[in-house]
C-alpha cells in the first residue's frame, strides 16, 4: 500500500522513505551522532510503523515527525530528536514572521500589498507552468530556505521569484551535467568494448 501525506497546506504527496531518512539524519548530525546506517535503520523503523498503523493510506505530516522524534528518543537519541524538534519550531516562526511585499503604490505614499509567507504560493505557480508537483515542492523547499535564511522580515515578490528562478536555472544546469557525463561514459564504455 503507497502512502501518501497531507501537508500543513492542505495538499497531498507520496511518502517518501527518504525524506525521513533526511530528517533522521539532519537531527543526528546537530546532535554530533551521525552514522548513515543509523539513520537508515531508524527512518525503517517509522516507515515500518507508519504502514502497520494506518489502515487507510494517508498520514499527516505532523504525525510522522513527531513518529521520527518519538523514535530517536527510545532509541537513545533523545538531542538528536530535540534538535529536530527545534528546527521546526525555528523554521514555522521564521515562516510565520516573513511577509511578501507583492506590490507598493506608485506614489509610495499608499500601504504595501503584503501576504504571509506561504511555500504553497510557489509549488501551485510552477504547478501552472508544467513542472510536476514533486519537482515543484522540492524547488519551493530550497527557495524557501534561501529566502528565511536572508533573515528579513519582508521580501518583495521579484526577490522570490528570482530565487526560484535561479533555483530551475540550477537544476537544467546539473541536468546538463549529469546527461554530459552519462554521454561521456557510454562513448567510453562503447570504445572499450569495441577494442576488446
Amino acid at each position: 500500500m503507497q502512502l501518501t501525506v497531507r501537508k500543513s497546506d492542505g495538499s497531498s504527496e507520496i511518502y517518501l522513505h527518504t525524506k525521513v531518512i533526511g530528517s533522521i539524519a539532519a537531527g543526528l548530525s546537530e546532535s554530533g551522532s551521525f552514522e548513515p546506517d543509523l539513520a537508515e535503520h531508524l527512518a525503517e523503523a517509522v516507515t515500518s510503523f507508519l504502514r502497520k498503523r494506518y489502515e487507510v493510506s494517508e498520514v499527516c505530516s505532523d504525525e510522522i515527525h513527531s513518529m521520527t522524534e518519538v523514535v530517536l528518543s527510545e532509541t537513545g537519541h533523545g538531542r538528536a530528536a530535540l534538535a529536530l524538534h527545534e528546527h521546526r519550531i525555528q523554521r514555522q516562526m521564521r515562516r510565520n514572521r516573513t511577509e511578501v511585499l507583492y506590490r507598493v503604490a506608485n506614489d509610495y505614499t499608499g500601504e504595501p500589498l503584503t501576504k504571509p509567507w506561504d511555500k504553497s504560493v510557489i509549488v501551485r505557480d510552477l504547478v501552472r507552468r508544467s513542472l510536476e508537483r514533486e519537482l515543484a515542492r522540492a524547488v519551493a523547499a530550497e527557495v524557501e530556505t534561501q529566502a528565511l535564511g536572508l533573515g528579513f522580515h519582508e521580501l518583495r515578490s521579484t526577490l522570490v521569484h528570482e530565487l526560484v528562478e535561479n533555483q530551475l536555472w540550477t537544476m537544467k544546469q546539473a541536468e546538463k551535467s549529469l546527461t554530459m557525463y552519462a554521454m561521456k561514459n557510454f562513448t567510453e564504455r562503447k570504445q572499450v568494448a569495441a577494442a576488446v
